[in-house]
């Protein structure tokens, strides 16, 4: 970051001495890697239902969005809209200029909806999605033993993954996931809610079945399945 703002300094101010970063190595970062195999998936499922039911739909909320944990926890009724199915994100990770609407499945739908109903009986006159009593008035520590380390950005992973598991191509991901354009054929690429909304669904009925979990159209929330989630098949899975 350092390196970057005095290289931009320089190419204004031509006279400034060398960048004394310029001869430090840089190495790329290696990404965490988030190991949830089936029996995990499902732990977590039965867990996360035996939480106070904010940060249960909290939790369940991040993994079935992937979206980053300030945003989420900062989430504000203000910006629901059930009726049109979006969310908006005003402050994401980039600033108001990375701002996006998140398209809701119909569980999306259902969990935001209960929270709505609800948490005036909890918080009363919160502007939050997800209150808590603390300084900020919402969630702000995402930390749950109960939950085995699936936690935070590990269910930003875990997203990632059992959506494309599920069939959701590469780049309608990359726009779930307020990733920016990577390439020159990306920047000219805009695509909104409503193409979205269909990859979202097929992400979030298939990440719950991973989780043991049944949803039911206009209840929240889920409950144990009572069958084995299936495995997807091999054109479910095929490349995006």
């Amino acid at each position: 970051m350092e390196r970057a703002v005095y290289n931009r300094g320089l190419r204004e101010h031509p006279d400034l001495p060398p960048n004394p970063c310029g001869n430090v190595d840089y190495h790329g970062l290696r990404r965490r890697k988030v190991d949830a195999p089936t029996d995990r998936l499902k732990a977590w499922g039965k867990a996360v239902l035996g939480l106070h039911p904010v940060r249960r739909d909290l939790h369940l909320f991040m993994v079935l969005t992937g979206m980053r944990r300030t945003s989420a926890c900062e989430a504000r009724a203000s910006d629901l809209d059930l009726a049109s199915g979006r969310l908006h994100v005003p402050k994401p990770k980039g600033g108001s200029t990375r701002a996006f609407d998140l398209p809701l499945s119909g569980p999306l739908a259902d969990l935001l909806g209960r929270r709505v109903e609800e948490n005036p009986r909890l918080h009363r006159k919160t502007p939050w999605l997800f209150p808590a009593e603390s300084k900020s008035g919402h969630v702000a520590e995402v930390a749950q033993h109960e939950l085995d380390g699936l936690t935070g950005h590990a269910l930003r992973h875990t997203f990632a993954t059992l959506a494309v598991q599920a069939g959701v191509p590469l780049l309608e991901l990359k726009y779930l996931l307020n990733h920016a354009a990577s390439n020159v054929t990306m920047g000219y690429i805009h695509v909104g809610p409503e193409h979205l909304r269909k990859h979202q669904e097929t992400a979030s009925r298939y990440i719950l079945e991973q989780l043991g979990l049944e949803w039911t159209e206009g209840e929240w929330p889920p409950r144990l399945a009572t069958t084995p989630a299936k495995a997807p098949s091999t054109n479910e899975c095929g490349s995006a």
